[in-house]
Formats: C-alpha cells, sequence, structure tokens
C-alpha cells in the first residue's frame, strides 16, 4: 500500500478496510424529573496490532469524549462528537466510511494521510 506523499510503500494486514474498529463506555444516570446526565468515552483501534487510534498521532478517545444532560427539552452535550462532514459523507455512499474502499473518503480525508499531514 502506498498513499500519496508517501516515501514508500508498507505492508499490513490492514485493520479497518471497511471501518475503524472502536471500544468504549457509555453510561447514563437517572437524575430524577425526567433529567438524565450521559457520558460517552470511545476510542479507535487497529485490531490487528493493538494500537490506539486511525493513524500515527490520533488522540485517545477521538471517537467521543462528551457529556450531556437530556430531558424533555432535549438535549445539551458538550465535548467531542461526530465530524460535522461524517453522515454527510456516508449517507449516500455504498462504501460507507472506509478509508481503504471508499474514494470519496480517502478524498476527503487526504491531510490525515499524505506525508505533510
Amino acid at each position: 500500500m502506498k498513499n500519496a506523499g508517501d516515501a514508500g510503500r508498507k505492508t499490513v494486514v490492514n485493520s479497518g478496510g471497511m471501518t475503524t474498529s472502536w471500544f468504549g463506555f457509555k453510561g447514563s444516570e437517572d437524575l430524577g424529573g425526567g433529567l438524565k446526565a450521559n457520558f460517552a468515552l470511545t476510542s479507535f483501534i487497529q485490531a490487528d496490532d493493538g494500537t490506539q487510534g486511525r493513524f500515527p498521532g490520533d488522540t485517545f478517545f477521538s471517537r467521543d469524549a462528551n457529556v450531556s444532560l437530556s430531558g424533555d427539552f432535549g438535549a445539551v452535550l458538550l465535548g467531542r462528537w461526530m465530524a460535522p462532514n461524517f453522515l454527510p459523507s456516508v449517507i449516500g455512499n455504498p462504501l460507507g466510511d472506509s478509508f481503504t474502499f471508499s474514494p470519496l473518503i480517502l478524498h476527503m480525508n487526504v491531510p490525515l494521510f499524505n506525508g505533510t499531514g
């Protein structure tokens, strides 16, 4: 495999071909009166070698790291959640969020993978 801007090729098992594996913790606490406190901590993992993240330098809990308060009014969320371009890019894409098989996803995110990014 050789991405644009890479100096050389690499041989990989290529964990996360269709979608990057992830793990995490989510929880909710009923505060009474219809209010709930929620949290989500999720991180990407490369299952073939056990390293965390989607790429070198990816922060821990880069998928989700947030707390929220929900009730009859809706929800207020603080912290890291889904990237704004994620849903629009995968909804109409037959290959989903695959960086391996989908040119649309790869080209939208080239700065993450090229030699200077």
